[in-house]
């Protein structure tokens, strides 16, 4: 198979794919080691023979200094493999998709606005039905909507809360309002849903709402990527 030949398997395992991950992962470390400190953000390997260096030295500080990204890695891993276990069935959706949508849907509702959110997980669900071939329901797009808005309500209300705090309030609002009532109430009426197998959405929406504070924690924080979404 040649590099830039079409691959018949899952995307994420082709050559053209690995190729810009690679590209990218070594972009982010020259970024962080030049400009944030000298930590690496995707080769732990460097990360640990620095904080085995240090801790040889006896220099405790600099030793927390690489433990931190290391067990923030670690983090990363396990909450992935949790949304993995938890979304691995789902036919329609591929569950990666589901994360980095419902990542789009809240950044737009922290960054832009309420009616932005809103706006954003309404046509994220229209489309997303489309792509797969199913009809679309106005009563989960309006859920997939309220998403977005709840959790861009709840961030404007909230100034006097610390960043994490706001976010983690915000995020978890949006996935109770939108995802655990909404999008619940809506299979059960039109598709049947027993209640029991709709509980097992609430721990599935809390997984999820535990990921997107992490990685929109880490959005907001990139001073780049603001500059540019406020001009």
């Amino acid at each position: 198979m040649t590099f830039l030949q079409k691959h018949h398997g899952q995307m994420s395992d082709s050559m053209l794919t690995a190729f810009f991950i690679i590209l990218s992962g070594g972009l982010q470390d020259a970024y962080t080691y030049c400009c944030r400190g000298k930590v690496f953000a995707n080769a732990q390997t460097g990360n640990i023979v620095l904080l085995s260096t240090h801790l040889f030295e006896g220099d405790w500080g600099q030793v927390l200094r690489y433990l931190v990204p290391v067990l923030a890695f670690l983090l990363g891993i396990y909450i992935a493999e949790c949304v993995h276990r938890r979304f691995k069935r789902m036919e329609k959706v591929h569950w990666r998709q589901l994360i980095i949508l419902t990542e789009i849907v809240l950044l737009a509702a922290v960054v832009f606005g309420p009616g932005a959110g809103f706006a954003v997980g309404a046509v994220a669900d229209i489309i997303g039905g489309v792509l797969a071939g199913y009809a679309i329901n106005p009563l989960i797009t309006l859920g997939a909507g309220a998403i977005g808005l709840v959790a861009g309500l709840a961030w404007q209300k909230l100034p006097g809360l610390r960043t994490g705090l706001r976010l983690q309030i915000s995020v978890l609002l949006g996935h109770f309002v939108g995802s655990m009532v909404i999008t619940s109430l809506a299979l059960r009426i039109f598709y049947g849903y027993p209640w029991a197998t709709l509980a097992v959405r609430i721990p599935n929406a809390l997984i999820l709402a535990a990921v997107n504070t992490v990685l929109l924690r880490i959005l907001l924080e990139n001073r780049t990527l603001m500059k540019m979404v406020k001009k």
